[in-house]
């Protein structure tokens, strides 16, 4: 399944996926329009993940957040849930001394960053 949004106003874009077998990002050689960063649910069983061209174990019921950037393939990507969306979905402002537009999940200092939950 595949769902999308688009603010018509902010060309805010939001994508959703669950049981999608083409989840994959292209990273910088073949980049999605706009540069959508993705969190990835993994609700099924541990699972190899290539990131960048280096293979990560993805575990059991953890959060992976990707950056635009990022050329990212999964094993099983039937499996898992994804959500996407560009800066203009989730940056309040731009150009805003009291809000920042990039987060400690996408660009902290430890990569891959798998939250896991429970």
């Amino acid at each position: 399944m595949l769902r999308e949004f688009i603010d018509k106003v902010t060309q805010g874009r939001f994508v959703v996926h669950a049981s999608n077998e083409l989840l994959a990002g292209g990273g910088m050689q073949n980049p999605e329009p706009g540069g959508l960063n993705t969190f990835v649910y993994n609700k099924g069983t541990q699972q190899q993940v290539v990131i960048d061209l280096q293979t990560y174990t993805f575990p059991t019921a953890s959060i992976l957040p990707l950056v635009s950037n990022q050329y990212f393939t999964f094993e099983r990507p039937e499996t898992l849930v994804a959500w996407q969306f560009n800066r203009e979905f989730y940056c309040l402002a731009d150009h805003d001394a009291e809000v920042g537009c990039a987060g400690f999940l996408f660009y902290g200092i430890h990569h891959p960053m798998f939250i896991r939950l429970g």
